[in-house]
């Protein structure tokens, strides 16, 4: 039986809106950053973090804001 993960954050209710309206999937987000759908999606729930540098792509590529990033 696989056990479930606690979570480390709050998902990212804000960054998932904006993703949305930009047409942007995890795996668009994911291959910017070198990694998985899954791996994004995990960061995204709240089941791992995000590093500050991933951060700063999203934000430069993307054209984020601070206040996404806050759970």
């Amino acid at each position: 039986m696989l056990s479930k993960r606690s979570l480390v954050h709050k998902p990212y209710q804000k960054l998932k809106g904006f993703f949305c309206e930009k047409g942007l999937t995890y795996g668009h987000v994911g291959c910017l950053l070198g990694v998985t759908a899954t791996t994004i999606s995990q960061k995204m729930n709240g089941y791992s973090d995000f590093y500050l540098s991933e951060f700063q792509k999203i934000k430069d590529t993307y054209g984020a804001t601070n206040d996404l990033f806050l759970p």
